[in-house]
């Protein structure tokens, strides 16, 4: 049997033990977070220099990436929760 999980004002905001519907997870637990006042953002580090793509000039050194998600993480809010970003602070389509 499924567990409704109430927030403060007592209405359901997500059912917790629902693994019925994997492929939506992501969306319920956004919505979970936002209704208890949680900002969420999906982030992508962009290319980065590494061997895994054989060290690319193109892309970003593994430290600018890092710090570039960092920031992301430090400006989220609700303006910008619900986004995908990626860590130059440019927005990616969904």
């Amino acid at each position: 049997m499924d567990r409704i999980q109430a927030g403060p004002d007592h209405q359901p905001n997500g059912l917790i033990d629902d693994n019925s519907s994997a492929g939506s997870s992501g969306y319920r637990m956004s919505k979970v977070a936002l209704s208890r006042g949680i900002a969420v953002a999906i982030l992508h580090p962009g290319l980065m220099r590494t061997s895994m793509v054989a060290f690319n000039p193109q892309g970003s050194p593994p430290q600018q990436a890092v710090e570039g998600l960092l920031a992301r993480i430090n400006a989220l809010g609700f303006a910008t929760s619900g986004a995908f970003w990626q860590a130059n602070g440019e927005g990616l389509p969904w």
